[in-house]
């Protein structure tokens, strides 16, 4: 009777295994679109045998686990591409922001009021004594000033927004670090059984995704199933603090505002940690584009400050008026965050000098002519030079940022895609494993009819 009672435990447990591979199944398929799931298989391994004088007999199959679909190379690499692509588009989002603030494919753009500037000078001279012409001019002037100052606010603005982009992404970075300490804690304590916690790894996975958004680190998994992340500080020597650690972790400080943004905080065992150098992640793009503006004498800012300087001291050299008391400037100021025209010209038109005497065009030639003349503050080039160099390499930057950055997006895809065919949850795959499931499941039962009927029979029999 041994043999019919080994059929009903067979076919039973073989219609729980089932069971459970089917409810995996259905797990698989409701989480197609969950961002960083692996899909789950189940692990079956035959159970002990019994040995009898005839050899061993089989008891079935048991489920030894549910493992996940995962290739940790992949997933490692696909981290790091994940964080060099955000760092362009952390670059991207402000060459972007700076394009669009400059606007030179429209009659907007700072060119444009240059331009206008020389003609109305160019129109007075032909009309030397022309109380119209002098008006334009003062619009002009006006229209001018007032373009550089918008473009430096516009600069300003953009380190400001960079600013608060840093401080809303700390805050982001600290609570994913609490979170990714928090999941090694309760991994841990769900795998103390040996059955790996699928799901809370996968959520891992994708908090350690969400960081690398941010910065760049380096990360291992322990024996006990922590993961332990690393940030650098300083990237050229390879030396690393620990940012998380068990279910410890450490937190970033906000970078002070008006510098360029300097990282600091402390790590997983409360030690502060002076600075943190980041090399990948929006933080560094970030950083590197607040420089690009402000820091160094091949700033944005600095550059269109030289340029700026530059039209106040050439243009007051022959528009500066001295009514015997005082001497009055045609622009007051001293580079792009102050520069404007001084309205006093206006409401004098006359102190617009269009030569030496009346008829005289000279001067207003001259200053037709300025923008074209070679400055020794601009390196040798005119003022139009100048300008239309400062467009042509900020645009040739602005497409070198993009272009790497559909570069890095194009790795990053191609190792997303990469992940998803190991990891991923194929439609097909898992409709095929149901079915299969399915009749194995009806052939169980089938048996477990065939050993009842055995039984009866037996029984019957007595």
């Amino acid at each position: 009777m041994g043999g019919i009672f080994d059929i009903l435990t067979i076919s039973t447990g073989t219609l729980l295994n089932q069971q459970v591979a089917l409810e995996v199944t259905s797990h698989n398929i409701a989480n197609m679109s969950t961002p960083n799931y692996s899909r789950q298989r189940v692990v079956q391994k035959t159970r002990f045998p019994l040995y009898g004088h005839y050899g061993a007999r089989g008891r079935g199959a048991r489920i030894a686990n549910i493992e996940q679909v995962r290739d940790k190379l992949v997933d490692r690499l696909l981290l790091e591409k994940n964080s060099t692509y955000n760092y362009y588009v952390g670059e991207d989002e402000i060459m972007t922001k700076i394009e669009s603030l400059l606007n030179e494919t429209e009659d907007y753009g700072l060119s444009n009021d240059l331009q206008e500037f020389w003609n109305s000078w160019e129109a007075l001279a032909r009309n030397p004594q022309g109380n119209a012409e002098r008006q334009s001019v003062a619009e002009k002037a006006t229209a001018l000033a007032d373009k550089i100052r918008d473009i430096y606010s516009g600069f300003e603005e953009f380190k400001d927004g960079i600013e608060q982009k840093i401080d809303s992404g700390v805050t982001k970075v600290n609570n994913l670090l609490d979170n990714i300490a928090e999941l090694n804690r309760e991994i841990a304590r769900r795998e103390v059984t040996g059955h790996t916690a699928n799901d809370l790894r996968d959520e891992r996975q994708q908090a350690l995704e969400d960081l690398s958004e941010y910065v760049d680190f380096d990360y291992r998994e322990e024996d006990n199933g922590y993961v332990t992340v690393e940030f650098y500080t300083d990237h050229s020597a390879g030396t690393k603090v620990t940012m998380v650690s068990g279910y410890e972790y450490g937190q970033l400080d906000v970078p002070a505002s008006g510098v360029s943004p300097a990282f600091s905080g402390s790590d997983a065992s409360g030690g502060a940690v002076a600075s943190f150098d980041f090399d990948g992640g929006k933080f560094a793009g970030w950083k590197n584009m607040w420089d690009e503006i402000s820091n160094g004498s091949d700033g944005y800012e600095d550059r269109l400050n030289t340029l700026a300087s530059t039209i106040i001291q050439q243009v007051n050299n022959y528009q500066d008026y001295d009514d015997g008391t005082n001497v009055h400037h045609f622009f007051n100021g001293s580079d792009a965050s102050d520069i404007e025209f001084n309205t006093e010209f206006e409401t004098n038109l006359d102190w617009i000098v269009a030569g030496s005497s009346p008829g005289d065009n000279s001067t207003a030639i001259t200053m037709a002519n300025l923008g074209e003349q070679s400055q020794a503050t601009l390196g040798g080039e005119s003022i139009n030079t100048y300008w239309q160099n400062y467009i042509s390499n900020l645009g040739t930057d602005a497409q070198q940022v993009d272009a790497k950055k559909d570069f890095q997006k194009a790795l990053k895809n191609e190792l997303r895609g990469e992940q998803q065919s190991i990891s991923g949850v194929s439609m097909e795959e898992e409709m095929t494993n149901m079915i299969q499931y399915q009749h194995i499941y009806q052939a169980a039962a089938r048996m477990i009819t065939t050993g009842k009927e055995m039984l009866d029979t037996l029984i019957n029999m007595t």
